[in-house]
């Protein structure tokens, strides 16, 4: 998919917006560097590496899900999570030190961008790529599906998922 998108029509869309807490799930040999963005594949990813993105969720059990669950389980019968992949991973609460700017595409977020619905929830992310390029290219490297790997204007402590009250209580029922 070789879409092109208007770089003024994305940035009337952007939301400016301090994050005062997110999260996000990495591997514990990650520790050091737990905002380490790297270029990866992914559905904002850019194919040629230019810039990495950072997913992060407003709540622990959706960084969870996006990390360990979510394409795991399709067309399965049995679902099966291995505790080791759970005992592997902290969890990162992420804040902004300064305000940054996201295209939301929650709702009709990606019409307002002028584009397809795809972008946000098709298995192929070839329409999220492109949009991703397109930003990056026209709008600046600072916003939410491109953000530069240093990421300067982020803070972050991880933690482990032991930790957490709710997973605590989640093994004791099984």
């Amino acid at each position: 998919m070789t879409t092109s998108y208007d770089p003024e029509r994305i940035r009337s869309q952007l939301r400016t917006v301090r994050i005062e807490r997110m999260f996000r799930l990495i591997q514990t040999k990650h520790r050091r560097r737990p905002l380490g963005a790297v270029p990866a594949p992914s559905r904002f990813s850019d194919p040629a590496g230019k810039y990495a993105v950072l997913y992060a969720a407003e709540a622990v059990r959706c960084s969870f899900w996006e990390a360990l669950a979510r394409n795991r389980f399709a067309r399965r019968k049995r679902r099966v999570l291995p505790r080791a992949d759970v005992e592997t991973r902290l969890v990162v609460s992420l804040r902004s030190t300064s305000t940054l700017q996201f295209v939301d595409l929650r709702g009709d977020g990606p019409i307002r961008v002028s584009a397809p619905a795809a972008v946000a929830h098709d298995a192929n992310h070839a329409a999220a790529r492109a949009l991703s390029s397109g930003a990056y290219a026209g709008v600046g490297k600072r916003t939410a599906s491109c953000s530069s790997p240093g990421l300067p204007d982020m803070c972050a402590q991880p933690y482990s998922i032991a930790q957490s009250k709710s997973w605590k209580r989640s093994r004791l029922r099984g």
